[in-house]
């Protein structure tokens, strides 16, 4: 996980939110052209889930059920983008902790 130094001199304290917002994002797979990508801070839906881009679009998909909470997809993709998360589970729930900043939703 990226840690970000903690800017000191004052001109650059405002760059600090943009790199803490860039370090709870992360990218953790990429599997038949769908991107799976984890964001841990969202307005609307912090429980754990995960993002299936496919083509300009996008799904949101719980961890660990891969059950779609919003958005959509082909859907031969959204089953794949699915599968693919129960088939993840453990990785994407030790992803998941790790992006949560010691905010642990899997023990």
């Amino acid at each position: 996980m990226t840690v970000w130094l903690h800017f000191q001199a004052p001109e650059m304290r405002e760059w600090q939110c943009i790199f803490d917002y860039i370090s709870k994002r992360g990218r953790v797979g990429e599997e038949n052209g769908i991107k799976f990508i984890i964001h841990t801070s969202e307005n609307g839906h912090n429980k754990p889930h995960i993002h299936a881009q496919y083509q300009q679009k996008e799904v949101v998909l719980e961890i660990p059920s891969g059950k779609v909470i919003t958005g959509n997809i082909n859907s031969k993709k959204m089953k794949l983008a699915s599968e693919w998360v129960v088939t993840n589970e453990a990785f994407l729930k030790q992803k998941w902790n790790e992006l949560a900043h010691g905010v642990y939703y899997f023990c």
